[in-house]
């Protein structure tokens, strides 16, 4: 590798070989702490002059946009009597606050034009307040400068991820994977690329795409066992299950098995997600899901006893719809297959 740049040959090597790795396992579906994903970088305590600088330079860029929140907050509150003068101070307020932040980042990077991590934090900076090139511009001068560094890879990575090509998100989030196999958000980013263009990623690997689904999960995997509490990267995982299309050969008989063994791994998703939700929203929203699959295999009791369970206005239409669904699906049942698993209380 020179100045940054890896080579296309090299991170195919090295995606087949962590996802040959991933999928000779068997790892348990399991959750992660809420993964902080501002700016990926981590800086280490230290004394020298430099790091604390930047550090509150950072703090800074922190303090404002939760200054911004709360000012948005209270916008989504009563309106004022002159609501159009209200949002007009509410912006400029909010653009000299972010102004003042550019302009730090902007003189810091003036005085310390080769320091790599503040370019990063300040990329973080402009791509969080939607300016996408320039925080590009930012992440690549840095990984020219410190290419060793994981966090500048996976912003990158997130960058073409949205804005393609995503041959260079599938990159880029490879080489974090292998400077940093520990960081699980690295692997939940790769396997959210490789999952919704799967097409793309299949071609790049040279696999069909519901292959590239099956190493995506198993990412999604491995973030979870590296990080087992977090309940968006468990409902995550839990969703993508959705994505796999029924299974439809000339053996009904197989594909019914088929369909049951994957609702069956749906379910154990959707049941570590519920143990971990964080409130009553969270953990309705979960009974949701658990109704949809029971449902379309037959299991209609379990499916009802999880709708008995949402009570909460916020899901009513999706619940009504639910239930008259589950009535059409029993009305046309003749047997529905006993339940291996019980409902979620």
């Amino acid at each position: 590798m020179s100045g940054g740049v890896v080579s296309v040959a090299r991170v195919n090597d090295l995606l087949a070989g962590l996802l040959s790795a991933l999928l000779s396992t068997n790892q348990t579906a399991a959750a992660s702490n809420l993964l902080a994903k501002h700016t990926g970088i981590q800086l280490k305590i230290a004394s020298d002059p430099l790091t604390l600088e930047l550090k509150r330079l950072m703090d800074m860029d922190d303090q404002a946009r939760e200054e911004i929140d709360e000012m948005l907050q209270k916008e989504q509150g009563p309106k004022p009597d002159q609501p159009e003068i209200k949002k007009l101070t509410t912006d400029t307020v909010i653009e000299k606050k972010l102004d003042a932040v550019k302009n730090a980042y902007d003189d810091f990077i003036a005085k310390h034009p080769s320091y790599a991590k503040a370019r990063i934090a300040y990329g973080a900076f402009l791509n969080e307040i939607s300016h996408e090139d320039a925080a590009l511009a930012q992440w690549l001068k840095a990984k020219e400068l410190d290419p060793s560094d994981p966090a500048v890879w996976n912003n990158l990575g997130d960058y073409y991820g949205h804005n393609g090509p995503v041959t260079n998100a599938l990159i880029h989030y490879a080489k974090a994977i292998q400077l940093n196999p520990e960081e699980p958000t690295y692997y939940w980013n790769l396997g959210t690329v490789m999952y919704q263009y799967r097409h793309a990623s299949g071609t790049f690997l040279n696999k069909e795409p519901i292959k590239v689904m099956d190493d995506a999960m198993a990412l999604y995997r491995k973030a979870l066992q590296l990080s087992p509490n977090n309940f968006l990267l468990s409902a995550d995982y839990a969703q993508s299950f959705y994505g796999f299309p029924k299974p439809a050969t000339s053996d009904p008989a197989a594909d019914s098995k088929t369909l049951r063994q994957r609702a069956d791994l749906a379910l154990a998703a959707w049941t570590n997600a519920y143990l971990l939700a964080r409130d009553d929203v969270e953990r309705q929203g979960v009974q949701i899901h658990y109704a949809r699959w029971t449902m379309d295999t037959g299991r209609f009791a379990e499916s009802q006893a999880a709708l008995n369970a949402v009570t909460n206005l916020m899901f009513k239409t999706t619940k009504d719809t639910l239930l008259k669904k589950m009535a059409r699906m029993e009305s046309k049942a003749t047997n529905a297959p006993a339940s291996p698993s019980a409902p979620i209380r």
